[in-house]
């Protein structure tokens, strides 16, 4: 694994837990997780840009569709407000010609309707060393 985000989740309240799954590619790290008010499952990610993927049932399937919401942020941090609106909050190094440290963005997921027309996949377990 290099600089990839993956998942893992108990059963068991902890005593166990599954093989870790990697759910993006290399160099997708800082990966975060929310759960919007109907269970949808958000993970938002990256490096250089933030995107962001979705699971409706516990993150066994994620979206193959992956949404980007901006491409210069870095190390976003994201909540859901009671409306299921997500607010992200991410470095802006990148925007030297602002001054700016910090960008935040405001966003709704996408429709399950329009995301199961892209389809699901199931995380590859990760391989370990």
């Amino acid at each position: 694994m290099f600089q990839n985000t993956a998942i893992t989740w108990s059963e068991d309240g902890g005593k166990t837990w599954i093989t870790p799954r990697l759910v993006t590619g290399a160099l997708q790290q800082t990966g975060c997780i929310i759960r919007l008010s109907d269970g949808t499952i958000v993970l938002i990610f990256g490096r250089w840009g933030q995107k962001f993927m979705l699971s409706y049932d516990e993150g066994r399937t994620w979206s193959s569709a992956v949404y980007v919401l901006n491409s210069t942020g870095e190390y976003a941090r994201s909540v859901v407000l009671d409306d299921d609106t997500i607010v992200t909050i991410h470095d802006a190094l990148r925007d030297k010609a602002s001054g700016r440290r910090l960008s935040a963005l405001r966003w709704k997921a996408p429709p399950k309707a329009a995301v199961e027309k892209h389809g699901f996949f199931t995380p590859r377990p990760a391989e370990t060393a």
